[in-house]
């Protein structure tokens, strides 16, 4: 799990980057600022799909553990009965 939150951490650096970017870019003129931030805001999509995924998987995991917590705490329970 700590990996999972180390990466979703830099990805959601990346995006705060992005985010500025795009926010400096829509203060300009011109084809190419426009072309940049269509880039951008691609960028920004695909990052945030990948901390989407990032959620579910830290999600699933912490669901995980607390059942095999659970699992282990009754089981533990159980022995000493």
């Amino acid at each position: 799990m700590d990996e999972l939150d180390k990466a979703r951490v830099a990805l959601l650096n990346q995006l705060l980057v992005l985010r500025h970017k795009h926010e400096t870019l829509s203060d300009q003129r011109g084809w190419r600022t426009i072309v940049e931030m269509e880039e951008v805001g691609r960028q920004v999509k695909d990052l945030s799909g990948q901390v989407d995924q990032i959620d579910k998987q830290l999600s699933d995991a912490r669901l995980a553990y607390a059942e095999t917590r659970a699992a282990s705490l009754q089981a533990l329970k159980e022995l000493g009965q």
